[in-house]
């Protein structure tokens, strides 16, 4: 299942969880996922890589996460990149994750999976999106090891910096 263009505004929350779980509607097509971060900015060059056709897409992304109740809201600006343009934007010094994007329901939510590759090795995320940040949602994730929503750590930009050795006790299962 792909992921429709992201709307410029989402409610969400994220866990680190220790496995994929079962899914309502599952598919095990997933994204290949290569993001460079731009020092000292929320800027990143975003790869895209769907497997099943060896289709890429890049581009330029700007990403603002606002926590609110409890959720973050993140709002998102692309810019789709040809080869020329990704490759004047593409450094090797700019700090890199990897990480390979499966997609799901779970009662109703959506839900994306980060199964996180290289340094990060270990790291599996799940981020569950709602359309507004009130009221009681009961999705079901199973094996949750914790929430990681507002917290700072565990934004890309930040995790771009680290190895999974630098995380927090508690998250390495």
């Amino acid at each position: 299942m792909e992921r429709d263009t992201p709307k410029p505004l989402e409610y969400r929350r994220r866990f680190i969880i220790e496995e994929l779980p079962k899914l309502d509607s599952p598919n095990d097509s997933h994204w290949q996922l290569f993001d460079r971060y731009v020092y000292s900015t929320a800027l990143r060059i975003r790869s895209i890589r769907i497997p099943e056709t060896g289709n890429w897409t890049r581009y330029l992304e700007k990403c603002l996460i606002e926590n609110l109740n409890g959720y973050e809201k993140k709002s998102r600006y692309n810019i789709e990149l040809s080869d020329s343009e990704y490759k004047f934007f593409e450094s090797p010094e700019q700090p890199e994750i990897r990480k390979n994007r499966y997609f799901g329901k779970l009662n109703e939510a959506y839900v994306e999976f980060d199964i996180f590759l290289g340094k990060l090795k270990g790291l599996k995320t799940a981020t569950v999106y709602f359309e507004k940040p009130d009221g009681e949602y009961s999705f079901g994730l199973d094996g949750v090891i914790g929430e990681i929503t507002g917290n700072s750590l565990f934004l890309g930009r930040n995790l771009a910096e680290l190895k999974f050795e630098d995380l927090p006790a508690g998250f390495e299962k």
